[in-house]
Protein backbone atom coordinates (compact mmCIF):
# COMPACT_ATOMS: atom_id res chain seq x y z
CA UNK A 1 0.00 0.00 0.00
CA UNK A 2 1.03 3.57 -0.80
CA UNK A 3 1.63 5.13 2.67
CA UNK A 4 -0.52 8.79 3.51
CA UNK A 5 1.01 11.49 3.43
CA UNK A 6 0.33 15.08 5.41
CA UNK A 7 -0.02 17.66 3.55
CA UNK A 8 3.54 19.13 4.55
CA UNK A 9 5.24 16.05 2.98
CA UNK A 10 2.82 15.09 -0.12
CA UNK A 11 5.29 13.66 -2.10
CA UNK A 12 7.55 11.68 -2.25
CA UNK A 13 11.56 11.82 -2.67
CA UNK A 14 11.45 10.80 -6.66
CA UNK A 15 8.90 13.89 -7.15
CA UNK A 16 8.15 17.20 -6.57
CA UNK A 17 5.25 19.57 -6.51
CA UNK A 18 3.74 21.15 -9.32
CA UNK A 19 1.80 24.25 -8.24
CA UNK A 20 0.07 24.95 -12.08
CA UNK A 21 -1.62 21.60 -11.79
CA UNK A 22 -2.03 21.09 -8.03
CA UNK A 23 -0.51 17.49 -7.87
CA UNK A 24 2.83 15.69 -7.57
CA UNK A 25 4.94 14.45 -10.28
CA UNK A 26 7.87 12.45 -10.84
CA UNK A 27 11.41 14.30 -11.36
CA UNK A 28 11.79 11.53 -14.37
CA UNK A 29 8.50 11.89 -16.24
CA UNK A 30 9.53 8.15 -17.53
CA UNK A 31 9.74 7.29 -14.11
CA UNK A 32 6.07 7.09 -13.73
CA UNK A 33 4.85 3.84 -12.35
CA UNK A 34 1.08 4.43 -13.57
CA UNK A 35 3.02 4.78 -17.24
CA UNK A 36 5.31 1.89 -16.45
CA UNK A 37 3.42 -0.69 -15.39
CA UNK A 38 -0.69 0.62 -15.81
CA UNK A 39 -1.49 -2.94 -14.91
CA UNK A 40 -0.13 -2.16 -11.19
CA UNK A 41 -0.43 1.11 -10.39
CA UNK A 42 -2.71 2.62 -13.21
CA UNK A 43 -5.45 3.45 -10.48
CA UNK A 44 -2.88 5.66 -8.96
CA UNK A 45 -2.69 9.00 -9.25
CA UNK A 46 0.48 10.03 -11.44
CA UNK A 47 3.47 11.04 -9.73
CA UNK A 48 2.27 8.41 -6.51
CA UNK A 49 4.44 6.12 -7.47
CA UNK A 50 8.16 6.84 -9.18
CA UNK A 51 11.29 4.68 -9.75
CA UNK A 52 13.93 6.15 -7.87
CA UNK A 53 17.61 4.52 -8.64
CA UNK A 54 19.59 6.85 -5.77
CA UNK A 55 18.95 5.15 -2.83
CA UNK A 56 19.12 1.62 -4.08
CA UNK A 57 22.84 0.59 -4.54
CA UNK A 58 25.44 3.32 -5.27
CA UNK A 59 27.88 0.68 -4.95
CA UNK A 60 27.89 -0.99 -7.94
CA UNK A 61 29.48 -2.21 -11.59
CA UNK A 62 27.63 -3.20 -14.39
CA UNK A 63 29.42 -4.15 -18.04
CA UNK A 64 27.25 -4.21 -21.25
CA UNK A 65 28.56 -6.70 -23.94
CA UNK A 66 26.88 -5.44 -27.19
CA UNK A 67 25.92 -7.67 -29.91
CA UNK A 68 28.44 -7.02 -32.70
CA UNK A 69 28.03 -9.80 -35.28
CA UNK A 70 27.16 -9.15 -39.03
CA UNK A 71 23.70 -10.19 -38.02
CA UNK A 72 23.14 -6.89 -36.36
CA UNK A 73 23.37 -4.41 -38.41
CA UNK A 74 23.55 -0.49 -38.28
CA UNK A 75 19.55 -0.43 -36.71
CA UNK A 76 20.35 -3.14 -34.26
CA UNK A 77 23.63 -1.32 -33.55
CA UNK A 78 22.05 1.93 -32.88
CA UNK A 79 19.50 0.46 -30.34
CA UNK A 80 21.88 -1.10 -27.99
CA UNK A 81 24.10 2.25 -27.98
CA UNK A 82 20.75 4.30 -27.52
CA UNK A 83 19.54 1.65 -24.78
CA UNK A 84 22.56 1.36 -22.39
CA UNK A 85 23.10 5.31 -22.80
CA UNK A 86 19.28 5.30 -21.50
CA UNK A 87 19.78 2.95 -18.58
CA UNK A 88 23.27 4.61 -17.54
CA UNK A 89 21.79 7.70 -17.67
CA UNK A 90 19.26 6.96 -15.39
CA UNK A 91 21.04 5.06 -12.95
CA UNK A 92 24.23 7.52 -12.58
CA UNK A 93 25.53 6.24 -9.05
CA UNK A 94 27.77 3.42 -10.66
CA UNK A 95 30.80 2.42 -12.48
CA UNK A 96 30.36 0.92 -16.49
CA UNK A 97 32.25 -0.85 -18.80
CA UNK A 98 31.35 -1.88 -22.40
CA UNK A 99 32.59 -4.91 -24.25
CA UNK A 100 31.69 -5.58 -27.71
CA UNK A 101 30.50 -9.92 -28.92
CA UNK A 102 32.42 -9.97 -32.45
CA UNK A 103 34.49 -11.99 -34.51
CA UNK A 104 37.80 -10.92 -32.48
CA UNK A 105 35.39 -9.96 -28.86
CA UNK A 106 37.06 -6.72 -27.44
CA UNK A 107 36.88 -4.02 -24.70
CA UNK A 108 35.34 -0.95 -25.83
CA UNK A 109 35.23 1.29 -22.61
CA UNK A 110 36.72 0.34 -19.79
CA UNK A 111 35.46 0.33 -16.21
CA UNK A 112 34.93 3.95 -15.08
CA UNK A 113 32.95 6.11 -13.00
CA UNK A 114 29.48 7.06 -14.81
CA UNK A 115 30.56 10.80 -14.17
CA UNK A 116 34.16 10.19 -15.90
CA UNK A 117 32.77 7.95 -19.00
CA UNK A 118 29.47 9.14 -19.39
CA UNK A 119 29.92 11.82 -22.06
CA UNK A 120 32.43 8.92 -23.95
CA UNK A 121 28.73 6.54 -23.82
CA UNK A 122 26.97 9.37 -25.29
CA UNK A 123 29.55 10.26 -28.27
CA UNK A 124 29.43 6.41 -28.44
CA UNK A 125 25.42 6.80 -28.61
CA UNK A 126 25.33 9.10 -31.52
CA UNK A 127 28.42 7.97 -33.69
CA UNK A 128 30.58 4.95 -34.04
CA UNK A 129 29.21 3.08 -36.97
CA UNK A 130 28.82 -0.57 -37.18
CA UNK A 131 31.56 -2.31 -38.28
CA UNK A 132 30.75 -4.71 -40.28
CA UNK A 133 33.38 -7.53 -41.59
CA UNK A 134 32.58 -10.42 -44.00
CA UNK A 135 33.98 -12.66 -41.56
CA UNK A 136 31.20 -14.81 -39.17
CA UNK A 137 33.30 -15.73 -36.12
CA UNK A 138 31.48 -15.40 -32.66
CA UNK A 139 33.90 -15.40 -29.86
CA UNK A 140 31.01 -14.77 -27.19
CA UNK A 141 32.91 -16.59 -24.79
CA UNK A 142 35.88 -14.45 -24.89
CA UNK A 143 33.32 -11.41 -24.64
CA UNK A 144 32.50 -12.78 -21.09
CA UNK A 145 35.92 -13.55 -20.28
CA UNK A 146 36.63 -9.97 -20.68
CA UNK A 147 33.90 -8.86 -18.63
CA UNK A 148 34.65 -11.00 -15.79
CA UNK A 149 38.14 -9.98 -15.97
CA UNK A 150 36.84 -6.48 -15.51
CA UNK A 151 34.52 -7.07 -12.86
CA UNK A 152 37.20 -9.14 -10.86
CA UNK A 153 39.31 -5.30 -10.90
CA UNK A 154 35.99 -4.03 -9.45
CA UNK A 155 36.03 -3.38 -5.53
CA UNK A 156 31.94 -2.79 -5.64
CA UNK A 157 29.54 -5.07 -3.86
CA UNK A 158 26.96 -5.45 -6.65
CA UNK A 159 28.42 -6.84 -10.00
CA UNK A 160 26.10 -7.12 -13.43
CA UNK A 161 26.35 -8.21 -16.58
CA UNK A 162 24.26 -7.11 -19.18
CA UNK A 163 24.12 -8.70 -22.60
CA UNK A 164 22.29 -9.00 -25.69
CA UNK A 165 22.08 -12.11 -27.89
CA UNK A 166 20.48 -14.43 -29.54
CA UNK A 167 21.78 -18.01 -28.58
CA UNK A 168 23.83 -18.58 -31.21
CA UNK A 169 27.04 -20.95 -30.78
CA UNK A 170 30.48 -19.77 -30.96
CA UNK A 171 32.01 -20.83 -34.22
CA UNK A 172 34.20 -19.57 -36.70
CA UNK A 173 34.04 -19.48 -40.65
CA UNK A 174 34.27 -16.92 -43.21
CA UNK A 175 32.79 -15.94 -46.64
CA UNK A 176 35.55 -14.45 -47.85
CA UNK A 177 38.48 -16.98 -49.69
CA UNK A 178 40.42 -19.06 -49.08
CA UNK A 179 37.41 -19.63 -46.12
CA UNK A 180 39.93 -21.32 -43.64
CA UNK A 181 39.23 -20.49 -39.44
CA UNK A 182 42.75 -18.18 -38.33
CA UNK A 183 44.33 -20.53 -35.43
CA UNK A 184 44.70 -17.75 -33.44
CA UNK A 185 40.21 -17.99 -33.42
CA UNK A 186 40.30 -21.77 -32.77
CA UNK A 187 42.36 -21.32 -29.79
CA UNK A 188 39.89 -18.31 -28.55
CA UNK A 189 36.79 -20.68 -28.87
CA UNK A 190 38.67 -23.82 -27.35
CA UNK A 191 40.09 -21.49 -24.29
CA UNK A 192 36.68 -19.31 -23.79
CA UNK A 193 33.67 -21.58 -23.84
CA UNK A 194 30.19 -19.79 -23.53
CA UNK A 195 28.90 -22.51 -20.28
CA UNK A 196 32.58 -22.00 -18.97
CA UNK A 197 32.59 -18.34 -18.45
CA UNK A 198 29.40 -17.81 -17.40
CA UNK A 199 29.74 -20.49 -14.96
CA UNK A 200 33.15 -19.25 -13.72
CA UNK A 201 31.74 -15.33 -13.25
CA UNK A 202 27.43 -16.77 -11.35
CA UNK A 203 30.18 -18.55 -9.42
CA UNK A 204 31.69 -15.56 -8.28
CA UNK A 205 28.54 -13.82 -7.28
CA UNK A 206 28.17 -11.65 -10.72
CA UNK A 207 24.43 -11.83 -12.22
CA UNK A 208 23.82 -12.18 -15.65
CA UNK A 209 20.42 -10.28 -17.55
CA UNK A 210 20.74 -11.64 -20.87
CA UNK A 211 18.11 -9.91 -23.37
CA UNK A 212 17.02 -12.69 -25.77
CA UNK A 213 16.83 -11.15 -29.45
CA UNK A 214 14.76 -12.85 -31.37
CA UNK A 215 12.20 -15.91 -31.81
CA UNK A 216 14.63 -18.57 -31.92
CA UNK A 217 16.46 -17.74 -28.65
CA UNK A 218 12.46 -17.79 -26.76
CA UNK A 219 11.26 -21.19 -27.86
CA UNK A 220 12.17 -23.53 -25.36
CA UNK A 221 13.75 -26.57 -26.15
CA UNK A 222 16.27 -25.05 -28.85
CA UNK A 223 19.43 -25.30 -29.13
CA UNK A 224 19.70 -21.06 -29.06
CA UNK A 225 17.08 -21.10 -25.97
CA UNK A 226 19.41 -23.75 -24.03
CA UNK A 227 22.51 -21.75 -24.62
CA UNK A 228 21.03 -18.59 -23.63
CA UNK A 229 19.88 -20.32 -20.27
CA UNK A 230 23.25 -21.80 -19.48
CA UNK A 231 24.60 -17.89 -20.02
CA UNK A 232 21.81 -16.69 -17.51
CA UNK A 233 21.39 -19.45 -15.36
CA UNK A 234 17.87 -18.92 -14.99
CA UNK A 235 14.21 -18.09 -17.14
CA UNK A 236 14.33 -15.28 -14.18
CA UNK A 237 17.03 -13.60 -15.71
CA UNK A 238 15.98 -13.93 -18.97
CA UNK A 239 14.12 -10.51 -20.75
CA UNK A 240 12.55 -11.77 -24.09
CA UNK A 241 12.49 -9.00 -26.76
CA UNK A 242 11.30 -10.04 -30.87
CA UNK A 243 13.96 -7.92 -32.29
CA UNK A 244 16.35 -4.72 -31.25
CA UNK A 245 13.96 -2.55 -32.01
CA UNK A 246 11.82 -3.60 -29.56
CA UNK A 247 14.05 -2.52 -26.33
CA UNK A 248 11.06 -0.19 -25.04
CA UNK A 249 11.05 1.79 -22.14
CA UNK A 250 9.64 -1.65 -20.29
CA UNK A 251 12.45 -3.24 -21.24
CA UNK A 252 14.90 -0.70 -19.94
CA UNK A 253 12.34 -0.76 -16.43
CA UNK A 254 13.48 -4.59 -16.32
CA UNK A 255 17.22 -3.84 -16.21
CA UNK A 256 16.62 -0.87 -14.45
CA UNK A 257 15.04 -2.85 -11.20
CA UNK A 258 17.98 -4.49 -10.39
CA UNK A 259 19.53 -0.82 -9.36
CA UNK A 260 16.58 0.94 -8.63
CA UNK A 261 13.99 1.08 -5.88
CA UNK A 262 9.85 2.16 -6.26
CA UNK A 263 9.87 5.14 -4.31
CA UNK A 264 6.45 6.18 -2.84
Amino acid sequence: MVPVRDRENICNEAAYFDKTQGRCKCIDPEADGKILEPEKYGNYPSGTVCLGCKSKHGNRSIVFILDGTGEVQQSGWNAQKQFIRTVVDRIKEIRVGVVVARPLSDVLFRMDNYERIKDKLRDFAHGHNFEYKHMTYTTIGYALFHARKMLEREKTMRKTIVIFNDGKRDHCYTNAAPRICPYSTIKLLMKYSQKEQSKIIRDQGIKILLIAVGSRVQATGSSEYERALNIAGGVENIIPVNDFESLTLQVQMKILREFCTEVY
